[in-house]
C-alpha cells in the first residue's frame, strides 16, 4: 500500500501545477478576454457594467452554448462557475517503472493535460461567439429580440459575404459593424483565412497597381491577426471525431478597447483552487487554478492487460461575452 500510494504521490506532485505560473490562460484568451480570478469558495462571480446599452450578457458554456444573464441596472451581474475537466491521460506502470527519469514520463502527460484543457477553452470562446452571432440578423445587425417582457437580447455582428467580395471587402465589413463600440482591433483567423490573408499581394498581383500587402493594410488599420489552429479530442479513447478549435474559413473580429464597456468584450474568470487541495495535489498554492488527479490505484488502460494512473485536469470557470456590440463574426467559405 505504501509502494503505492508513493507512485500516485510522485504523479500528483509531477503534474498538479500549471507549465508557466505567469501564462495561466491560453494565449488566444489573453489577446481577446478580460482576465480575472475569484477567491476560494466563491459561488458566484460578480460583474459591474459600467453602460447599460447591451441588457444581458450572455454567459458561455463549456460547449460554446449560451445562456443570456439579465444585466442588472443598478448592483452587480451574477454569473455562476462551471467546471472544465481534459479527458482522461494513463501513465502506464511500465513507463513508470522503467524509466530511468520517470519525471519525464509524467511531464509528457503534464503537458498533454494541460494543452487539451487550453484548447477547449478556446473552442468554447469561439463557439460561444459563433453562436451569439446566430442573434443578429441576416445583414449583421445586432437587433433587440424579445425575451419574454425581461429585456431585450443583443448578440453578437454577423457578416455574411457576397459572392463578389474578397477577403479585405469582408474584413472592413467586420471593422464598419464594430468600430463605433472600439477599437485596437484583433482578427482570430482560421487557417484558410490566415493563408488568404498571407498570399493576398500575389493572389491581386494582375488586378492591382498598387501595393496590396493585406497583413501591411491590416495593421495600419489597427488590425492585428492571430491564426487559430488545432483539433482535439473529448474521447478518452480517441476514437470520436477531432474537433476543430476554430473552423479553417471562420474569422472573429473584435475591439479590445470598448467604449460602452471595461476593457475587452469577453470576460475569462478561474477560481483558485483551496490550499489543502493544493497541497495534496501538490501544486503550488498561489498559482493553483487547475487541478490534475489521479486515480487511487491503477486501471486496466484500453480494454486490456495493460495497467496504469488515469489522470485528468480539473477546473472552475466563468466565460462570458459582456460586449457583444464589439464583435463581428463572418463565415468566409462561400468566398475562398
Amino acid at each position: 500500500m505504501f509502494y503505492d500510494d508513493d507512485i500516485k504521490l510522485k504523479i500528483a506532485k509531477s503534474i498538479g501545477e500549471p507549465i508557466s505560473s505567469n501564462l495561466p490562460v491560453p494565449v488566444e484568451i489573453t489577446e481577446v478576454a478580460n482576465i480575472d480570478t475569484a477567491e476560494v469558495g466563491e459561488k458566484v462571480y460578480r460583474w459591474k457594467g459600467v453602460d447599460d446599452a447591451a441588457d444581458v450578457v450572455l454567459d458561455i458554456a463549456q460547449d460554446g452554448s449560451l445562456t443570456e444573464i439579465k444585466r442588472e441596472p443598478i448592483g452587480d451581474t451574477l454569473l455562476n462557475f462551471k467546471g472544465l475537466n481534459s479527458k482522461k491521460e494513463h501513465v502506464l506502470m511500465d513507463q513508470i517503472l522503467a524509466a530511468s527519469d520517470n519525471v519525464k514520463v509524467l511531464a509528457r502527460r503534464k503537458a498533454s493535460i494541460i494543452r487539451s484543457m487550453d484548447k477547449k477553452e478556446v473552442y468554447a470562446v469561439i463557439q460561444g461567439v459563433k453562436n451569439a452571432s446566430a442573434l443578429g440578423n441576416s445583414d449583421g445587425d445586432i437587433l433587440p429580440k424579445d425575451n419574454g417582457g425581461e429585456g431585450s437580447v443583443i448578440g453578437c455582428n454577423e457578416i455574411v459575404p457576397e459572392s463578389a467580395d474578397d477577403i479585405y471587402d469582408v474584413i472592413m465589413a467586420m471593422k464598419h459593424k464594430i468600430e463605433d463600440y472600439g477599437d485596437n482591433y484583433v482578427l482570430l483567423a482560421g487557417s484558410t483565412v490566415k493563408e488568404r490573408i498571407d498570399n493576398y499581394s500575389k493572389d491581386n498581383a494582375v488586378s492591382h497597381n498598387y501595393n496590396v500587402d493585406l497583413n501591411e493594410m491590416l495593421r495600419q488599420k489597427g488590425i492585428e491577426v492571430m491564426k487559430i489552429y488545432g483539433k482535439f479530442s473529448e474521447d478518452s479513447s480517441e476514437t470520436e471525431v477531432e474537433k476543430r478549435i476554430m473552423e479553417k474559413e471562420d474569422m472573429i473580429l473584435l475591439a479590445k478597447n470598448s467604449r460602452i464597456d471595461e476593457g475587452k468584450p469577453i470576460t475569462f474568470v478561474r477560481r483558485k483552487i483551496s490550499a489543502q487541495l493544493a497541497e495534496l495535489m501538490g501544486a503550488e498554492v498561489d498559482n493553483a487554478y487547475r487541478l490534475t488527479l489521479a486515480d487511487g490505484a491503477p486501471v486496466i488502460v484500453a480494454g486490456n492487460n495493460t495497467f496504469g494512473y488515469s489522470v485528468w485536469g480539473y477546473e472552475s470557470l466563468v466565460m462570458f461575452i459582456n460586449n457583444p456590440y464589439a464583435i463581428a463574426y463572418a463565415d468566409c467559405s462561400n468566398i475562398l
